[in-house]
C-alpha cells in the first residue's frame, strides 16, 4: 500500500492550487521528499518479499511467515502510517476548496447580510476555524519533519533505485464472455472424463434408484477438480437436463447452516434473511425451494470434513424425487462417501500430459497471439511448465503472469524467481505472481478479503469501494470506472478471481425487479483467498464473521472493517476504537441490521461506508456530518424518511445509494453542490415525489437510477440533457413535459451506456395520463440501441411510437413492460422483436389481443415472439384473443420456448397458445380455466399441451368447485401446486378414478390457503409436503399416506383435521395461529417417524396427548411460541425430562419463546425490512406495477 499512497501524493502535491499561496514551500518540500522516496520503494518491497517463506507444504494448513529484515518492515509500516496522515491532510484541504466554492456559488457572503439557499453555510466557519492556517501549517510542518526521517533512514539502510522484480504494467485486456452468462474456463484434456460424467448424469436417473446420484471427482490439490466440474456444469446438456445448478464451496469453518444458506441464497438469487443458526428453518427453506426442481449440486470439499456431507446428503433426501444429482470434489475417497452413495461414479483425475500441461499454458499466456508460443519464448516457456509439478492450476496462475511479460529478460527473470523457491505449491506460487502485480492490482486484491470465503462479489460494487479508497488513479485518457473495470479483468485474467460470470436478478447494488438486468459476480479461488486473507493482515483489513452480536473491535489500527452475520454496529464505538478506519461494510446482511448513531468523533478519516438493510437508531444527521472524506454512501433498503441535508457537506461523495427505501420522501435541496458525485442510485422509493432541483450540474454523474419530472424550472427533463448517463434509468411525471420539443432536447438515443429504461407519464401511483401530446413525447424519447430492459408506464395515447417494434433499433431488447397504457386496444409488433425473452402486459383495459395481424400460417407462427421465455398479463379486461382474427379452422399459435407465464384478471380470454414446454403457471382471478362445460376448443387443448409444467398456482378463482380431474389429466411432470382463496373449491372428486389412472404422480408439493369451503385434501399419494393454512372446513387430510411435512393453521378450528394417524412416514409437524384449539389428537402418538414438532401461538393448547413419550424421544427439534400453558407444562409436566433432554442435545432451549424463530420468514423475504402496519399498506399502495384497488 505504501507505494499506492505515495505515488498517489506525489500526484496530488503536482496539481497547482492544492495549498494556500503562503505555503508552496511546505509543498514542494513534501514533493520533493516523496519524490525521493517513490523509486527506492521498489528495493525495500523485493527485500521484504526475498525472505517471505510459505510455511508450511500443505496448502491446507500453510501459513505465511516472515524473517529476515524486519528493519525495512518497521520503516514501511512508519511510511505508510505518515502516508495515510498526509492522504487525510490533502483531502481535508481539498474539502475545504470544494467547501468554499459551493459557498461561493450559492450565494453566501463573507461580509454582511448572508443571501444564500444553501442551508449549511453555519457549518462553513467551524470548519474553516478547524483548518486556520496556523493549524494547517503545523500538521504540514509536522508530516514534512516525519517524512524527512524516513528519508534519513532510507538511506542509512542504503535502499537502491532499482526494483528487484519487474512489476507489471496494466494492460487493457477485455473478458470475453462466452455464451451465455460466463467466461469458461480453460480446459485441456478433460474432455472423456467430461463425457463420462456428463452421460453418467443423464442416464442415472433410469439406471441408478438413488434419491441423489453421487459423482465422486478425485485428485490431488491442483489437479484440475473444479475445472472439471465447471467443464460439465457449463455443457449444454447438463443445463438443458437439470433446472437448477448449484455450487458450494466449502471451507474449514463452513457448518451445516453455512451450506444450506449458500444453497438456498443461490436458489433464490438473494439473501433469504434467515440465520445460519436456524438449522430447521434452514432446512424447511430448502426443501421449499428445491421441491419439483432437478437440481445439480456440486460439493467442493475444501476443508475436508467429512460429517458436513453426511448431514447435507440426509437434509437433501428429505421431501425430493430422484434425478438429482451431487458431484463432490475430494483430495481422497473416505468412508463419508461410502455413507453418501451406494453407487457413486468416481472419477480419477489422471495427471496431464506435458503436451497438455503446455497447452494449456499456451492458452493463458498467449492469447493475444491465437494462443500459440512466439518461438523466442517456447524453451523459456516449457522450463516454467516443468517446474509446475504437473499442476494444472499451478500452470493456469503462471501462464496468467506470463500474458503480461512482453521481453525475454522478463521471462528470465520469473525462470530465476520460480528457481529460489524452495516449495513449488499453490501458495508459493501464488505468492509470486502477486508480487508481479502493480501496487494497485495488489491493494484491490487485498481489499477483496472483506467479504467471506465463497462470497460472490458484484463488480460494480467492488470498483466503486475501490474508487472510494483511492486505490487507484486515472487519467485524462481513462476514467476511474474504466481504471477499476481493467484491474478487474486483469485479476480473473491471472486467475486471481474465478467464476466470473453475468448474472441476473435482484443484486446488492442495484436491487432490481427486471428480470434480466444483468450483473458481473466472481469470487476468489479458496487456495487463493487463503493467500488474501494472510496478505491483507499487513494492510489492516479485518472482517467479523458477526457471531458476537455486539461486535467489538480487536485492535485500533484497523483500516478497512467488514462486519457479517447478525452483529449490531455502534457507529460511535467502532470510530473511537478504530480511528483510522477508512471502510466500514456489512456483509451478508441480515434481514435488518440495528446501526447505533451516537455522535461520532469529528475527525475521521472514512472513506466508504456500506449499510444497507439498516435500522439507524439516533440521528443520521449526527453520523453523516463529520465524514468529509467519505466517497461512498449505501444506505440502500434503510428505514430512513429524509435523506438530511448534512449529505451535501460530503463534498468528496462520488457514490451515494439509497434506492428501495420504501419510506424516504424527501431528498436534500442542495445536492447541486455535490459536485463529485458520479453514482446516484433514488429507484423503487415510492414515497419520493421530488427531485433536488438543478441535477444538471453534476456534471460527473453518470448513473441516475430515478428522476422526477417537476413542473418548475430546475427541476424539468432538461435537468438530464447533458448528463452522460448509464445502467438504470427510470423517468417519472412525463406529464410535466409540454412538448415534444422539450422531450427531444433530453437526446435519450445518445445515452448509449444505458440499459434499463422507464418512461412513465406519472409518478409510482398508477394515474393514467389524459394528456394529448403522449405520443409525440414518446417519439421524442427513442432510446439507444443497446437497451436490454424496457418499461411504459401510464401512457395515454392508443398508437405506440414505431421505434418500439423496430426490431433492428430495439434488437439488444430482451425485457418490456407495458403498465397502464389505459387507450392501447392492439400492441405494436414487438412479436417481431428478435432477442425478446421477457413481455409484462398490465392493467391495459382497452387491449383486446396480443398479435395485431390477421392471419398467421405455419411459417409465419415460428417468428412470432422467437425468444420469448416469460410472460406476464394482468389486469387486462378486454382482452378476448391472441390474434386479431381468429377462426376455429385456424393454426393454434405456439410458443414452443416460454417456460413461465402468468394470467391475472383476464375475464373474457378465450384462447390460448400452444406450449409445450411451460413449467411455471399462475392463474388468478380467470375463472374461464375451469368451467369445464363450458371449456373452448383452444383452453382444452391448452390443458392438454402442458406436458412439462411442474408448478402450478391456482388463485381467487370461483368457478372451481370439484377437483379438476380433467384440467389436470395430462400434468404428469407437476410438482408443486397450490390453491390461494378458491372460495367454493370443496377437494371432493367429480368422478372415481378409472383403474390404473394416474392423478399427478409426481406432486411432491400440494398447499391451500384460505380455500374456505375446503372438505377434504384430495387423495394424491406422491405428495410429501402439505400446507394447509385457513380452511376452516376441512375435516380430513387422510389418504395422503407417503407424506413427510405438514403445516396445519386456522384460527377457528376448534380441533384438527381427521387423518393424522395415518400420516406413519411424517417427519415435520407444524401447528400455528389456532387460537381457538383446545388440545392436539391422541393420533400423534401414532407417528413415531416425527423428528420436528413446532407448536406457534396456540394460546389455548395447555397439554401435550397422552402416549406421546416415544414420539418426544425421536424429536430432534421441539420447539414452542406464544403458548403459555403449554409451555409452562413443557417445564414442569411429565415429559419435562425428555423435552430439556432434546433441549440440551440442541444446546438451547427448544421450548423457550425467546429463543424460538418459527415461521412463514420466507413468506415476506422480498421485504427489506419489517414495518408497521400502517407502514406497510401504505407502502404496498405505493408499489410501481400495480393498480389502487378498485
Amino acid at each position: 500500500m505504501e507505494a499506492v499512497l505515495v505515488s498517489r501524493l506525489v500526484t496530488l502535491l503536482q496539481q497547482p492550487g492544492l495549498m494556500p499561496h503562503d505555503m508552496e514551500e511546505e509543498r514542494q518540500k513534501l514533493l520533493n521528499l516523496l519524490t525521493a522516496i517513490k523509486p527506492m520503494l521498489g528495493h525495500a518491497h523485493f527485500r521484504v518479499n526475498q525472505v517471505r517463506i510459505p510455511g508450511a507444504h500443505d496448502e491446507g494448513d500453510a501459513e505465511l511467515r516472515y524473517e529476515g529484515d524486519t528493519e525495512v518492515r518497521a520503516w514501511l509500516s512508519n511510511l505508510k502510517e505518515v502516508a495515510y496522515h498526509a492522504h487525510d491532510i490533502i483531502d481535508s484541504l481539498r474539502y475545504v476548496k470544494l467547501q468554499a466554492a459551493a459557498e461561493a456559488e450559492s450565494g453566501c457572503r463573507q461580509n454582511g447580510k448572508k443571501v444564500s439557499t444553501f442551508v449549511l453555510s453555519s457549518k462553513i466557519s467551524s470548519i474553516k476555524l478547524l483548518f486556520s492556517k496556523r493549524r494547517i501549517r503545523n500538521i504540514i510542518d509536522s508530516v514534512v519533519e516525519r517524512i524527512g526521517d524516513l528519508v534519513e533512514e532510507m538511506r542509512a539502510l542504503n535502499f537502491r533505485n532499482c526494483h528487484g522484480i519487474t512489476t507489471d504494467t496494466a494492460r487493457h485486456q477485455n473478458l470475453i464472455f462466452s455464451c451465455p452468462t460466463e467466461i469458461v474456463p480453460i480446459v485441456v484434456g478433460r474432455e472423456k472424463e467430461k463425457e463420462n460424467i456428463v452421460r453418467f448424469l443423464l442416464d442415472s436417473p433410469n439406471t441408478v434408484r438413488e434419491t441423489i446420484v453421487g459423482v465422486l471427482i478425485e485428485g490431488f490439490v491442483g489437479i484440475g477438480k473444479r475445472t472439471l466440474a465447471r467443464y460439465v456444469c457449463n455443457d449444454a446438456r447438463i443445463n438443458n437436463h437439470f433446472e437448477c445448478i448449484l455450487w458450494v464451496d466449502v471451507v474449514s469453518e463452513f457448518t451445516i447452516g453455512k451450506i444450506a444458506l449458500s444453497i438456498i441464497n443461490q436458489a433464490i438469487g438473494k439473501d433469504c434473511c434467515i440465520s445460519e443458526n436456524e438449522t430447521y428453518l434452514l432446512k424447511r427453506r430448502i426443501n421449499q425451494e428445491l421441491s419439483g426442481k432437478r437440481y445439480l449440486l456440486v460439493y467442493n470439499d475444501v476443508g475436508g470434513d467429512e460429517q458436513l456431507l453426511v448431514e447435507l446428503k440426509s437434509w437433501l433426501e428429505q421431501g425430493h424425487e430422484s434425478g438429482n444429482s451431487l458431484i463432490v470434489l475430494t483430495n481422497w475417497h473416505n468412508e463419508a462417501h461410502n455413507l453418501c452413495f451406494t453407487s457413486p461414479y468416481v472419477c480419477e483425475l489422471p495427471e496431464l500430459t506435458t503436451a497438455e500441461l503446455w497447452e494449456l499454458f499456451c492458452k493463458n499466456a498467449f492469447s493475444d497471439s491465437n494462443e500459440t508460443c512466439p518461438e523466442i519464448f517456447e524453451d523459456m516457456g516449457k522450463q516454467i511448465v516443468l517446474r509446475c509439478g504437473g499442476s494444472p492450476l499451478l500452470v493456469n496462475l503462471m501462464g496468467g503472469l506470463m500474458r503480461f511479460k512482453k521481453e525475454l529478460s522478463e521471462w528470465q527473470e520469473v525462470i530465476n524467481q520460480l528457481e529460489n523457491l524452495n516449495d513449488r505449491n499453490t501458495v508459493s506460487i501464488a505468492m509470486l505472481c502477486y508480487n508481479y502485480m502493480s501496487s494497485e492490482t495488489k491493494q484491490c486484491f487485498l481489499f477483496c478479503s472483506l467479504f467471506p470465503s465463497g462470497y460472490y462479489m458484484d463488480k460494480e460494487l467492488l470498483i466503486k469501494l475501490w474508487m472510494a479508497n483511492g486505490l487507484f488513479s486515472s487519467d485524462e485518457s481513462t476514467s476511474l470506472e474504466e481504471k477499476g473495470n481493467n484491474v478487474f479483468n486483469e485479476l480473473a485474467l491471472r486467475h486471481f478471481f474465478e467464476d466470473v460470470k453475468i448474472v441476473y436478478g435482484d443484486g446488492d447494488l442495484y436491487m432490481n425487479k427486471q428480470e434480466y438486468y444483468s450483473r458481473v459476480v466472481c469470487k476468489i479461488p479458496p487456495g487463493i483467498n487463503f493467500l488474501c486473507i494472510s496478505l491483507a493482515i499487513d494492510e489492516n483489513i479485518y472482517r467479523s464473521d458477526g457471531r458476537d452480536k455486539h461486535f467489538r473491535p480487536q485492535t485500533s489500527q484497523v483500516r478497512y472493517l467488514s462486519i457479517g452475520g447478525e452483529a449490531q454496529i455502534d457507529f460511535n464505538m467502532i470510530l473511537k476504537s478504530c480511528p483510522l478506519v477508512r471502510t466500514l461494510m456489512s456483509t451478508g446482511d441480515p434481514f435488518v441490521r440495528t446501526v447505533k448513531c451516537s455522535a461520532p468523533p469529528k475527525s475521521n478519516s472514512l472513506r466508504a461506508l456500506h449499510l444497507c438493510s439498516s435500522l439507524f437508531e439516533g440521528g443520521l444527521l449526527e453520523v453523516v456530518q463529520h465524514m468529509k472524506h467519505l466517497r461512498y454512501l449505501d444506505l440502500s433498503s434503510s428505514r430512513i424518511k429524509i435523506l438530511p441535508e448534512s449529505i451535501c457537506l460530503l463534498h468528496n461523495l462520488q457514490t451515494l445509494n439509497v434506492s428501495k427505501c420504501l419510506l424516504l420522501y424527501q431528498l436534500p435541496e442542495n445536492m447541486r453542490y455535490m459536485r463529485s458525485l458520479r453514482h446516484l442510485y433514488v429507484h423503487k422509493c415510492p414515497k419520493l415525489k421530488r427531485m433536488p432541483p438543478h441535477l444538471g450540474k453534476l456534471i460527473h454523474l453518470q448513473t441516475l437510477s430515478a428522476y422526477i419530472v417537476g413542473e418548475h424550472a430546475g427541476n424539468g427533463i432538461d435537468e438530464i440533457r447533458d448528463l452522460n448517463l448509464g445502467d438504470l434509468l427510470e423517468l417519472y411525471n412525463l406529464c410535466n413535459v409540454r412538448n415534444a420539443a422539450e422531450a427531444k432536447v433530453v437526446n435519450l438515443g445518445s445515452k448509449t451506456n444505458l440499459e434499463i429504461l422507464t418512461l412513465s407519464w406519472g409518478s409510482s401511483q398508477l394515474v393514467m395520463s389524459n394528456r394529448s401530446n403522449d405520443l409525440e413525447l414518446l417519439v421524442a424519447l427513442e432510446p439507444p440501441k443497446g437497451l436490454k430492459v424496457l418499461k411504459v408506464q401510464q401512457y395515454g395515447d392508443p398508437k405506440f411510437a414505431t421505434w418500439l417494434s423496430n426490431p433492428v433499433g430495439l434488437q439488444n431488447l430482451v425485457e418490456l413492460h407495458l403498465v397502464g397504457c389505459s387507450q392501447c386496444k392492439t400492441l405494436p409488433a414487438v412479436w417481431m422483436l428478435s432477442s425478446l425473452q421477457v413481455l409484462c402486459l398490465k392493467h391495459m383495459i382497452s387491449l383486446t389481443c396480443i398479435c395485431s395481424i390477421p392471419h398467421v400460417d405455419n411459417d409465419d407462427s415460428s417468428k412470432l415472439f422467437p425468444r420469448l421465455k416469460k410472460l406476464v398479463l394482468v389486469d387486462l379486461k378486454r382482452l378476448e384473443r391472441w390474434q386479431e382474427e381468429e377462426t376455429s379452422l385456424q393454426m393454434t399459435l405456439e410458443f414452443p420456448l416460454l417456460s413461465e407465464i402468468e394470467i391475472t384478471k383476464c375475464p373474457i380470454l378465450k384462447t390460448m397458445p400452444h406450449v409445450p414446454n411451460l413449467r411455471i403457471m399462475r392463474l388468478d382471478s380467470t375463472d374461464m380455466f375451469f368451467m369445464s362445460r363450458e371449456l373452448t376448443h383452444s383452453l382444452l387443448d391448452f390443458w392438454g399441451s402442458l406436458i412439462s409444467l411442474e408448478n402450478l398456482d391456482i388463485c381467487n378463482c370461483k368457478s372451481l368447485v370439484d377437483w379438476p380431474l380433467e384440467e389436470f389429466r395430462n400434468l404428469k411432470k407437476l410438482k408443486r401446486l397450490s390453491f390461494w382463496m378458491c372460495p367454493n373449491l370443496n377437494g371432493l372428486f367429480s368422478r372415481q378414478l378409472l383403474e390404473g389412472e394416474e392423478h399427478l404422480p409426481r406432486l411432491l408439493t400440494l398447499e391451500f390457503y384460505r380455500c374456505v369451503s375446503l372438505k377434504k385434501v384430495p387423495k394424491c399419494s406422491s405428495v410429501l409436503n402439505l400446507e394447509v393454512d385457513e380452511c376452516a372446513e376441512v375435516e380430513s387430510i387422510s389418504g395422503i399416506i407417503n407424506l413427510e411435512m405438514l403445516q396445519l393453521s386456522c384460527t377457528s378450528w376448534i380441533s384438527l383435521p381427521a387423518g393424522l394417524g395415518d400420516l406413519k412416514k411424517l417427519e415435520s409437524l407444524q401447528l400455528s395461529e389456532c387460537y381457538s384449539l383446545t388440545c392436539l389428537p391422541d393420533e400423534l402418538a401414532g407417528i413415531t417417524s416425527l423428528q420436528n414438532l413446532i407448536i406457534n401461538k396456540c394460546p389455548r393448547v395447555k397439554s401435550l396427548p397422552n402416549g406421546l413419550k416415544q414420539v418426544l424421544f425421536g424429536l430432534e427439534n421441539f420447539q414452542t411460541l406464544d403458548c403459555p400453558d403449554l409451555e409452562k407444562y413443557c417445564i414442569k409436566g411429565p415429559y419435562s425430562s425428555i423435552i430439556s433432554l432434546i433441549s440440551t442435545q440442541r444446546n438451547d432451549s427448544s421450548f423457550s419463546s425467546t429463543n424460538f424463530k418459527v415461521a412463514e420468514s420466507w413468506f415476506s423475504a422480498d421485504d427489506a425490512f419489517p414495518v408497521s402496519e400502517d407502514e406497510e399498506e401504505d407502502a404496498k399502495s405505493m408499489v410501481y406495477e400495480d393498480l389502487p384497488s378498485n
